[in-house]
């Protein structure tokens, strides 16, 4: 059936021989998959028609501390998860996928220039790694360099042009830099492809941020009005968000509305506890 609809059905895979996972040719362009790594291990590839040589067998320990770090992550343990994938990175070094989430603990925990090295790792290992070029641009604006953040963001784009939370973050970076133009036509292009299911990410968060980086741009050019009615549609998409709460504050402190700005500061903080807890 799958070889009489190739249009939808993958018929070629290739195997880690390491991690196991699965990479066919309709998730990965096939003739870079012949020639290429795992995209998460780094291990060697084989033809999916042999599968039967490494299934069943055991894993590396670098997988098994890999995987037990995934484990502690979904049950909230990360301090402890980052101690699993520091010694997935410290017995593979190319292991790109311990490398990825290292980042994303370490600037979870504040260690933002060893997150940075994780981030920077991931690229030097795959140089077309999206996810890790997304995070790298959002640290880069959270240290104060947002023109760094931005050449982060393009290169995300021009890898993947449909994804929707790059060109959100994007249009807050160029308003912490006062190119305002740019950054309302990035949300808009966010907004379009999220409106039209084109985004590479069908989730509520990219409406939720691309409004909100929308708030922020007409807080800049002084539409107070404007970006409250576009924050207030970001909290419609994502009612739990502290930071949408702060920004709200700072849009109702302009407009005059102190007492509504404090009770939106206030929770910000209950949802930043109830969060941490």
């Amino acid at each position: 059936m799958a070889r009489q609809d190739q249009e939808h059905f993958s018929i070629r895979f290739q195997v880690c021989v390491d991690c196991r996972k699965n990479f066919c040719d309709r998730c990965v362009p096939f003739k870079l998959l012949r020639r290429a790594r795992c995209l998460l291990c780094g291990g060697r590839l084989i033809d999916g028609r042999q599968a039967n040589r490494v299934w069943g067998t055991p894993l590396p320990g670098f997988v098994l501390y890999h995987d037990k770090g995934v484990r502690l992550i979904e049950s909230g343990q990360f301090r402890a998860a980052l101690v699993e994938f520091d010694e997935a990175a410290r017995r593979r070094s190319g292991y790109r996928s311990a490398h990825f989430h290292r980042g994303v603990l370490l600037t979870r925990l504040g260690r933002d220039q060893e997150a940075l090295l994780a981030f920077q790792r991931v690229i030097q290992l795959d140089p077309r790694n999206v996810a890790a070029r997304f995070e790298l641009g959002k640290l880069l604006r959270q240290l104060g360099r947002p023109a760094e953040a931005v050449r982060a963001y393009d290169r995300v784009l021009g890898l993947e042009p449909r994804y929707a939370m790059a060109l959100a973050h994007k249009a807050i970076a160029l308003a912490d830099l006062g190119h305002l133009d740019e950054a309302s036509a990035a949300c808009d292009t966010a907004l379009r492809l999220h409106t039209t299911n084109e985004a590479v990410e069908g989730t509520a968060h990219v409406a939720g941020t691309a409004y909100a980086a929308r708030a922020a741009v007409f807080l800049k050019l002084g539409q107070h009005d404007d970006a409250l009615a576009a924050i207030d549609n970001s909290l419609q998409y994502e009612p739990d968000n502290a930071d949408s709460y702060d920004l709200r504050a700072h849009i109702l402190d302009a407009l005059g509305r102190e007492a509504d700005a404090l009770q939106d500061r206030r929770q910000a903080g209950k949802l930043r506890h109830s969060q941490s807890g």
